[in-house]
């Protein structure tokens, strides 16, 4: 495995683990709709973690609106 397969590897079973802590936390009180709504936590959070795991090693956002964010915050701390 190269290094970028371990890093991914190693989002995907955290998000999984995130996945599997929060289901079993809320099928008791919430049931099935508990869990649907659980289920989106680990699917955002895999996204934005493969994003900065790309900009560390590429210093690339793959992601345009955290550029164009970046770059409006820049302008505005600037002195004029």
């Amino acid at each position: 495995m190269t290094s970028g397969q371990r890093a991914v590897m190693a989002v995907c079973v955290a998000t999984a683990l995130v996945q599997i802590a929060g289901g079993l936390g809320v099928v008791g009180p919430w049931g099935m709709d508990g869990v649907a709504e659980v289920s989106a936590l680990p699917v955002t959070l895999q996204a934005l973690l493969a994003a900065v795991m790309v900009r560390h090693q590429t210093g690339l956002w793959t992601m345009p609106f955290v550029q164009a964010r970046a770059r409006v915050k820049r302008r505005r701390l600037r002195p004029a």
